[in-house]
């Protein structure tokens, strides 16, 4: 339900007899906020997918994290000792630390700056009352190269 408020503010019309808008100009303009935030967006947005090469898996060493920016994205990408490669963002919701820079074991990331842990698969924090952190699936080719795919959102016009 939106609420109607009238184009002129103050005195109105209406019946013969004139009346004062009950409404503070600050509550008009509260209102039409609300209003809208409310209504239906005439754009709407469908999610694409995107893959990206980052080169060859021997550039990031076993036990190590490297920062790399694909577009305007900073990613995190890991390589574990105990196998695999994972993705995540680039810095720590907590206090912004590189977690490139970060520990990782035992399928856990450490902040660097304050020791935060996270499941490095999954993004979770782990004892902390930290924001999960964005994690991007990543892939290994047969010939050795990371792939890690990227969600873009691309406008498709007036939602008709």
């Amino acid at each position: 339900t939106h609420t109607v408020i009238p184009a002129k503010a103050g005195i109105q019309e209406g019946d013969g007899e004139k009346t004062t808008n009950p409404l503070s100009p600050w509550e008009r303009a509260r209102v039409r906020v609300k209003n809208q935030q409310e209504a239906p967006m005439t754009t709407m947005t469908k999610t694409k997918s995107k893959t990206y090469d980052l080169g060859p898996l021997t550039q990031i060493p076993l036990g190590e994290g490297r920062r790399m920016k694909i577009g305007h994205v900073p990613v995190a990408v890991f390589r574990p000792r105990d196998g695999g490669v994972f993705a995540t963002q680039a810095l720590c919701p907590h206090r912004a630390g590189p977690l490139s820079d970060g520990i990782i074991g035992g399928g856990q990331l450490h902040c660097p700056l304050h020791a935060y842990r996270f499941d490095i698969a999954t993004g979770e924090p782990l004892g902390n009352e930290c924001k999960a952190l964005k994690t991007y699936p990543v892939a290994v080719t047969d010939d050795d190269r990371i792939h890690i795919t990227l969600k873009t959102r691309a406008r498709t016009g007036d939602g008709k």
